[in-house]
């Protein structure tokens, strides 16, 4: 186009002779490299505007991770660009670049002679800004398909470090005094020492880097926010953290996944030979290994979970993250992880949950009984205990392969993983099969300090601690004092479904509420919710009694309505009154005032 303009304004014939010759030498010399670049034009080089559209919105769907939000690649916000150009490029380059663009304007703007005409530095001030600026303006007007950070668009990075240079010209141009040039120098100088520190302590992950307008020191991770590695080369430092750690002729190494499994193989091209033929990968367990060890890269999931059978041995951080560690394989912590009386939940496998460890056993257990991946949905009290970009769904994914943290104890199998430190609601876990999603099997049940309360009375009724229910119906009912028992096993959803009524009479009139006594019971209805947990195959509800000595109890459950589907009168045992506590200290089952 500027060509054009210089035809358009020129004086003579030898003038237009030039401008058609450099136009026509630039045209052509664009169109020999485009075609050259671009296998998918040797075809048919006239397919450019289709090679265009499909560049914009091919259909690859990566999900990336952008600012606390996992974004599949067609669907990226019109900021996405920008934001990831603001965000990744050092400070000094930014804020010089910004200084030259409105350089450039602010002379267009008073000397638009300088533009038109063929002058050399005003021309190409512009020709710069017209470099950075359509083909952001592109990508955003076609919606085009990015992903992991500006990668697709680093030649942005020219026009914008000439920009930065003219940028840094104008402000000396402009500084009167010659100590306002050396002091700008100085600060040019020592903000591309700081670039070079930040770079060096970054090595050699340099592709990692955020400059100052991305918190890079708080707590909540960075990669909760932001894709922060996917290149693959950690995994090589990794692969030399073992072959110093590990004597032995072979090594058995996993990686996390298919994908990681080719950043392995191709990391492991870079080491001397003699090396690579100790390292020997598998993308399951190595049934002739007694130990092996899992490199796991960056991925949200992956470095939140920890496994007790597979301690972490290694670890690199960049500011707070960590982007890969390596775990080994310890058959011997995998002893006594049954503790519990009963297992909190049973499926295909019994799962365990002792503290903040739980544990799945299968007894019987054959190979094709791990092959599948496990899933970990875990249900904090508090939904900011979540990463952004999980809290939609209200649950942390934990999702892991039975390599990554279980061992076979002869014909039992047993993996472990440690929960995170914050407070849960509720787990739902099973295995699935993962290209189809196909579930083989779920379980979902109560975990915190409430739930440990159910599995305990769970655990105490199944044993005979309990005695035999007071009463039965649809579902056995015991006394222990503070608390009405609810106990069915099994148990479905579908038996939670309708509120349950609990009518309480008391031993003194005098002790219910004035508009209660018409009744002759107070009546403290619950869903099922409030005060029960779903255990597996088994459900536990611990209704709080009143601080009032009681005469009898009725309870069941009813669709409003239609009426009662159960109902039982409970006998209440002479002397079974409630210890009566100040309302200070009154507390239900459930630990609520």
């Amino acid at each position: 186009a500027l060509r054009a303009l210089d035809l358009l304004q020129a004086g003579g014939p030898a003038e237009r002779r030039r401008a058609l010759a450099t136009g026509g030498a630039f045209l052509l010399a664009a169109a020999a490299t485009l075609y050259a670049v671009s296998p998918y034009l040797w075809r048919n080089p006239l397919e450019l505007i289709d090679a265009i559209v499909t560049l914009a919105r091919h259909p690859i769907r990566i999900a990336t991770l952008f600012q606390g939000e996992v974004v599949r690649a067609p669907e990226i916000p019109p900021h996405y660009l920008p934001t990831w150009m603001a965000i990744t490029t050092p400070p000094a380059a930014l804020l010089l670049s910004l200084a030259g663009i409105v350089a450039v304007f602010a002379r267009a703007l008073t000397r638009p002679r300088e533009v038109l005409r063929n002058t050399p530095v005003t021309r190409f001030g512009a020709l710069l800004v017209a470099c950075l600026a359509l083909p952001v303006a592109v990508v955003i007007a076609v919606d085009a398909n990015l992903y992991n950070g500006w990668r697709q668009m680093y030649f942005l990075a020219a026009p914008l470090s000439l920009l930065a240079v003219y940028g840094l010209r104008r402000l000396l141009a402009a500084a009167p005094r010659r100590w306002l040039r050396q002091g700008i120098y100085a600060l040019a100088a020592a903000a591309l020492a700081g670039m070079a520190v930040d770079l060096a302590r970054l090595h050699p992950y340099q592709h990692a880097y955020f400059n100052f307008l991305v918190d890079r020191r708080t707590p909540e991770r960075l990669s909760d926010r932001y894709q922060v590695m996917y290149w693959g080369t950690e995994y090589r430092e990794g692969l030399e953290y073992l072959l110093r750690r590990d004597p032995h002729a072979t090594i058995h190494v996993v990686a996390a996944n298919g994908w990681g499994l080719q950043l392995a193989r191709a990391n492991l091209r870079i080491l001397p030979a003699a090396e690579r033929r100790r390292i020997v990968f598998t993308d399951g367990v190595p049934e002739a290994a007694n130990r092996y060890y899992v490199i796991t890269s960056d991925s949200v999931a992956d470095q939140r979970r920890r496994f007790p059978f597979s301690p972490v041995l290694y670890e690199r951080r960049i500011y707070h993250d960590v982007i890969f560690t390596v775990t080994g394989l310890d058959p011997s912590l995998a002893e006594d992880t049954t503790a519990a009386a009963f297992p909190a939940a049973s499926s295909d496998f019994d799962l365990y949950l002792d503290g903040a460890t739980l544990t799945y056993v299968k007894d019987g257990c054959a190979p094709e009984d791990t092959r599948e991946k496990f899933f970990l949905h875990l249900f904090p009290a508090d939904a900011a205990d979540l990463p952004a970009y999980q809290r939609e769904q209200g649950f942390g994914n934990f999702d892991f392969y039975f390599w990554e943290g279980g061992v076979r104890r002869g014909g039992t199998c047993l993996a472990a993983v440690t929960l995170p430190d914050y407070e849960l609601t509720a787990i739902r876990t099973g295995q699935f099969v993962r290209h189809s999603g196909w579930q083989l099997w779920s379980v979902e049940f109560a975990a915190g300090p409430t739930a440990q309360r159910y599995r305990q009375a769970h655990a105490a009724i199944r044993s005979g601690a309990w005695g035999a229910p007071v009463a039965r119906a649809a579902f056995d009912l015991y006394l222990d004092g503070r608390a009405l028992a609810y106990h069915k096993e099994p148990c479905a959803a579908e038996d939670l479904r309708e509120r349950f009524f609990l009518h309480l009479i008391p031993a003194d009139e005098e002790d219910l509420a004035a508009q209660d006594r018409p009744h002759g019971f107070e009546n403290r209805g619950f869903d099922y919710r409030e005060y029960g947990a779903l255990l597996g195959e088994a459900c536990v509800a611990l209704a709080p009694l009143p601080e009032y000595a009681v005469a009898g109890l009725r309870t069941g459950q009813f669709i409003s309505g239609q009426g009662q589907l159960w109902s039982v009168e409970v006998p209440v045992p002479a002397g079974a009154e409630p210890n009566r506590r100040s309302a200070a200290a009154r507390r239900d089952v459930n630990g609520r005032p």
